[in-house]
């Protein structure tokens, strides 16, 4: 009985066993196929793969029948196969390979540079049986060493280009480090190291040398990190500008371990600061000298404008005094032929009735002609006198805007019937302001001549319309004319001076610009413009009376 209750037991035992080492090599099997790290068996006589785990069929791309049983340097890329051979010689020699780094070359012909690990599995008389080699993939790490080179370099270099120095203090053990560039910007040669801090406080301008110090020890203070600008002064009186900043690194514990700094050399963007800041001063001067050079400029071709606007009425009016005065002239003249005539028959005693009657109703026409003709003359110079006192007077004085404006306009018929300008007013003759005549009589000078000029030079008629609207104690003029218009994008620069919309034409470009100014200036109102190419200019005045 205790028998085969002890072979039940023993049968048991052995199960148990089975069932752990079969677990076991599932788990075995299981790390080993899953690693991250390629593992290889390979034969020492050959140099063939026995076995591998699937780690290696996935990253290399080769399946299981073009690996097994053919020699392992297959798999190794031709730039590094002396490298294999010496280190496969080591293996067979001493059972152990540490650490190498080679190159693994896979199916598709791409690299994987890998470190190299193998140790050799013996039998019971120390002979070596075959290896366990393990290849661990180093690729991602070899690009991020390479990147992190890369980055020092172009860090290094961004110094340099940018000439900013970087320093460290470590607090703990009292090190001092810096870069290459501190060097370079403190001018310090070869046989001088920096070991301290201070020693860089050494090449501070005087002044600065306490704006420097005060700085550091507030670090320590209050735990902020400063940025200031001073001045080296350096071997043969050289002066550099450089700007510096700091601040500090703390443990877990909130305690300051170590400072961190960066000193730039701003030599070249201070001078070129200097030279900007001397070049403005000199802009300024040239600027105030030329804009002073314009206003007058502009000043005179303005009083120029108004000379010829003058000018243009003169002529104009001249024109139309030599009809009524012609007529007069002619009409006085035979007056006083007929007179003599009359003279001669009555001293002959020979004038009858008929005659003198005659000699009476052609007198009496002609003195009517010559007083008429007499009485327009009068009125135009009377017209003009008070239009050329009031443009050449900047006194205000009270007038009824209806009659000025009718005024204004009979002087300006001279030049609107060269090209049949027909001329339409609307303004109520009760509207009575106390104003700047003169002002006035210019606006509407320049916005006429503006018309004939620019605005009908091609057209062989044109209709201007003005508008006059009193509400309250504010004043709106409209004038309107049917000419070629402006260009909409061409409306801002309007009453810029000297602007002209079509240069073909003539005129000064000062005149709607001097309209402007005596709008703005001189009534304190507003204008402003609306037009479009062939419909038309509308401007539109409006001021405070």
């Amino acid at each position: 009985m205790q028998n085969e209750n002890s072979t039940k037991s023993d049968k048991q035992y052995i199960k148990e066993l089975e069932i752990a080492l079969t677990q076991s090599e599932e788990k075995f099997n299981t790390l080993y196929n899953h690693s991250p790290d390629m593992y290889v068996a390979v034969s020492p006589k050959d140099g063939c793969v026995k076995f591998c785990n699937k780690t290696l069929f996935l990253k290399t791309g080769y399946k299981e029948e073009e690996i097994i049983g053919f020699p392992v340097f297959k798999l190794y890329h031709e730039d590094c196969i002396d490298e294999v051979k010496s280190a496969f010689a080591d293996f067979v020699s001493t059972g152990v390979v540490k650490n190498k780094q080679l190159i693994i070359k896979c199916k598709d012909g791409h690299k994987i540079d890998v470190i190299l690990n193998v140790v050799a599995v013996r039998d019971d008389e120390g002979n070596i049986l075959y290896s366990t080699s393990s290849w661990r993939d180093i690729t991602e790490e070899l690009i991020n060493k390479k990147h992190e080179i890369e980055n020092e370099y172009l860090l290094l270099e961004s110094q340099r280009i940018g000439k900013i120095g970087s320093w460290k203090i470590d607090l703990e053990d009292k090190l001092f480090s810096c870069s290459k560039e501190i060097y370079n910007i403190f001018e310090i040669g070869k046989g001088i190291k920096l070991t301290k801090y201070n020693q860089l406080i050494d090449y501070i301008h005087p002044s600065y040398k306490k704006t420097v110090c005060d700085s550091y020890e507030k670090i320590f203070k209050d735990s902020k990190p400063f940025n200031i600008e001073y001045t080296l002064l350096l071997k043969n009186d050289k002066i550099k500008y450089v700007q510096a900043s700091s601040e500090p690194l703390y443990d877990p514990d909130g305690k300051i371990i170590s400072l961190i700094g960066t000193i730039q050399d701003i030599t070249y963007i201070k001078n070129i600061q200097k030279q900007l800041e001397e070049f403005n001063k000199n802009l300024e001067l040239k600027v105030q000298e030329k804009t002073e050079k314009l206003a007058l400029a502009i000043k005179q071709l303005a009083f120029s404008e108004k000379m010829a606007s003058l000018g243009s009425l003169v002529t104009g009016i001249a024109h139309e005094i030599n009809t009524p005065l012609g007529i007069s002239l002619t009409a006085s003249s035979h007056f006083s032929k007929i007179t003599d005539e009359i003279k001669d028959v009555y001293k002959k005693d020979q004038i009858s009735q008929d005659d003198f009657e005659e000699y009476l109703n052609t007198s009496y026409t002609l003195a009517q002609l010559v007083n008429t003709n007499t009485k327009k003359a009068a009125d135009l110079i009377k017209s003009f006198k008070q239009i050329a006192v009031d443009q050449s007077n900047e006194e205000q004085k009270t007038f009824v805007f209806s009659e000025y404006l009718s005024e204004t306009l009979t002087n300006l018929y001279s030049i609107t019937k060269q090209k049949k300008v027909d001329i339409e007013v609307e303004c109520d003759k009760s509207i009575s302001i106390n104003s700047y005549p003169g002002a006035f009589s210019q606006i509407i000078n320049n916005l006429v001549l503006n018309s004939t000029i620019h605005g009908f030079a091609e057209k062989d008629n044109g209709h201007i319309v003005i508008k006059v609207h009193k509400e309250e104690d504010e004043i709106t003029l409209t004038y309107t004319d049917d000419g070629v218009g402006v260009k909409k994008e061409l409306l801002t620069k309007i009453f810029d001076p000297l602007f002209k919309a079509n240069r073909e034409f003539g005129g000064t470009g000062l005149g709607l610009h001097i309209v402007y100014s005596i709008v703005t200036n001189i009534l304190k109102g507003t204008i402003s413009c609306e037009s479009s190419l062939e419909k038309g200019f509308k401007i539109t005045i409006s001021f405070k009376i």
